[in-house]
Parts: structure tokens; sequence; C-alpha cells
């Protein structure tokens, strides 16, 4: 199948996919390093980690669900939490934190805008000897970074390259086809 003879839907998917495909790693890069706030620890519980402004601090609040479930833990437990410059060995900050109903708060004030490690550890207090720690959390705190004028003129031309093609490959089809007159 030649490139013109393709349907005006594949057309559209294959536009809409370079234009994502260009976008996404200026857009998510670094900050998708760890997967998404969701961890699943050995299929068994999941751990979800909000961040929110408390005054001056930040809250980190970290929901425990059952996997199969879903349903919110009730089980007593302990939890260690701790903040890391992003990619630097040494924790900034260190806390237990006490469990309320299914979820843990911690309460930080970061010392500047940036990308932090935050590293969850928890045990069940029926079974205090096994340690569960999902994989770390690296986060975003501070105000939103606007996007410089280079990435904005890549973005835009990228957009307008993907249109002209979804046009000129729409008007070479046959009118027929394109659902006109017949």
């Amino acid at each position: 199948m030649r490139l013109l003879d393709m349907p005006i839907r594949w057309s559209i998917g294959l536009a809409a996919g370079l234009l994502l495909a260009a976008a996404l790693p200026g857009v998510a890069g670094r900050a998708l390093a760890h997967g998404g706030p969701e961890k699943v620890i050995d299929e068994r519980f999941v751990v979800t980690v909000a961040l929110a402004p408390d005054g001056d601090l930040t809250r980190l609040r970290f929901f425990f669900r059952d996997f199969q479930t879903g349903r919110g833990l009730t089980e007593p437990m302990s939890v260690r939490v701790r903040i890391a410059e992003d990619e630097a060995p040494t924790p900034l900050h260190a806390q237990r934190a006490a469990v309320v109903g299914s979820w843990a708060d911690v309460l930080y004030q970061f010392p500047h805008d940036g990308f932090y490690e935050v590293v969850l550890e928890f045990s069940l207090d029926g079974e205090p000897a096994r340690v569960y720690r999902p994989e770390d959390w690296r986060i975003w705190v501070g105000k939103p970074r606007g996007l410089d004028s280079r990435t904005w003129a890549g973005v835009a031309a990228t957009s307008a390259l993907v249109t002209m093609v979804v046009v000129v490959i729409s008007l070479r089809r046959p009118r027929a086809e394109r659902g006109g007159a017949r």
C-alpha cells in the first residue's frame, strides 16, 4: 500500500503518533525515570504517593492498598521515608510516619525547587522482619518551569509539519474515498 493510498484514519493516527513521539521525550523525559505515582510490591500491595502544599511545607501522602481487592490496608504497619536531592547518596531527611487508616503523611520543607528521590520502606506489624521497599519515586518539587523558546519552536514546527502531511495525504486521495460526491 502506498502512502497516498492510506485511509484517512490511518493518516490521522500516523500524524498523532509522530507528534506524540516528537513531544514526549522533551516533556516527560527525566520526570518518568522512576515510573508513575503508583508502585506494585510483590503483587501484594499498591502504594501511591501524592504531593500537596501545606503552608511552607509539602505534604507527601502515601496510600496503601491491597493489590487483589484494591481496598485500603487496615493492618497496623510501620513506615519509614527518606528524602534525598536528585542523585545524591546522602538523605536530606529521614522520618518514621504514623499510618492512619490506609495512608501515612510526611511533612517536609524542601530547600529549593528541583527533583528529589523519595524512598519508602514499610513492614506490617504482624510480620516485622519482612520489609517492603517499592521502587523509589523521583518527584519535582517547586513551581512549574516554562518551556524555553527553542522547545516551543520545535513543537510548533513538528505540529505544522504533521498537519501538512495529513492535509496533503487527504487531498491527494480521490474525492469518492474522502466521502465526497461520487
